[in-house]
């Protein structure tokens, strides 16, 4: 069994129980760098949005359409109850609908989970959504290097999670320009300096139009 098919048996609604009473803090992040980058996005899609919270909040915030799509169950049928104006389904990162494109593509601490198998077209599929000028923000675990480690809650079952920089990919095919990055402490919550092992990082991305290349002739 792969493991995405572990999250989606299971294991994803038992992160959300484990996690749901934490999915709010004070101050978040990810928001904070929307703001801090002054887009004003109207079309919003988050991967791994858990039940739609943020989502919520940005809808409010910038009168905007808002998706989202988290592999726990759980967590999107509580999700769909709580915030009946925001699109949620349940789907893993490479099986969501890339037809459509966004001004604002999210996705917060979840490739450090996707099985290495599916990493690849999981990047394919962020990419696609996000339109020409539009901005993508990705956070994740950033050490110096990258790491393989156990996921602890299931000892008996071959599951990790993979720490790496994930914005390296989207700089590297030539598509995106950094805007703007911080890092964090993720296990104190504190901005700024982090050692390896607890570092976070969130990226702002925005991806070129097609009006932006050099015409040669």
């Amino acid at each position: 069994m792969t493991q995405n098919m572990i999250f989606k048996n299971g294991e994803g609604d038992q992160w959300y129980k484990r996690n749901k009473s934490k999915l709010v803090p004070k101050e978040d992040y990810v928001c904070r760098m929307i703001e801090n980058i002054g887009v004003r996005p109207q079309r919003i899609v988050e991967l791994g949005c858990s039940n739609g919270c943020r989502l919520e909040h940005l809808r409010q915030k910038y009168n905007a359409v808002c998706y989202g799509y988290d592999i726990s169950h759980e967590a999107i049928e509580a999700g769909s109850k709580a915030f009946s104006h925001v699109h949620l389904a349940q789907k893993a990162l490479h099986e969501v609908p890339s037809d459509e494109t966004f001004d604002l593509v999210i996705c917060n601490f979840v490739l450090h989970w996707v099985d290495r198998n599916h990493l690849a077209q999981s990047m394919v599929t962020i990419d696609a959504l996000v339109r020409g000028g539009g901005t993508l923000v990705l956070g994740d675990f950033c050490p110096d290097y990258q790491q393989k480690r156990k996921y602890h809650h299931l000892p008996n079952e071959e599951v990790y999670t993979y720490k790496q920089d994930y914005a390296a990919f989207f700089k590297a095919i030539g598509l995106y320009r950094e805007v703007a990055v911080f890092t964090f402490n993720h296990d104190k919550l504190i901005y700024g300096y982090a050692p390896s092992e607890e570092r976070g990082m969130c990226t702002a991305l925005r991806k070129m139009e097609d009006n932006e290349y050099y015409v040669l002739v």
